[in-house]
């Protein structure tokens, strides 16, 4: 939490140390490690399917961002469908994703 000074403004001391918070969000590393911790146990289980992987891949990242709840809607499943079309398309894109998957199916 910042620091006020007398006059109820944030001191200098404390606006360093929000900058350095905000450079490394902890909640943004914990998001990740908690995404290749799951992926890393789920995969094995999807027999090397890679659309099935993909879009589990596009389900959890949307879960650990809060975008979709505990139950997923037609609109959730809609969404899903969307990004995995659309990320199947761009092939830069396509590609990064793949390599990730891969990198931590290896991991």
């Amino acid at each position: 939490m910042a620091k006020l000074d007398s006059k109820g403004k944030q001191d200098n001391q404390s606006k360093g140390s929000n900058k350095r918070t905000s450079l490394f969000s902890p909640s943004q590393i914990e998001k990740n490690i908690q995404l290749e911790t799951v992926l890393k146990k789920v995969f094995p289980q999807l027999g090397g399917h890679v659309g099935e992987e993909l879009v589990t891949h596009i389900m959890l990242v949307l879960k650990l961002e809060g975008i979709i709840g505990p139950k997923m809607g037609k609109d959730d499943i809609k969404m899903v469908q969307e990004l995995k079309e659309k990320l199947l398309k761009d092939a830069n894109l396509k590609k990064e994703v793949l390599a990730t998957i891969k990198k931590i199916k290896k991991g």
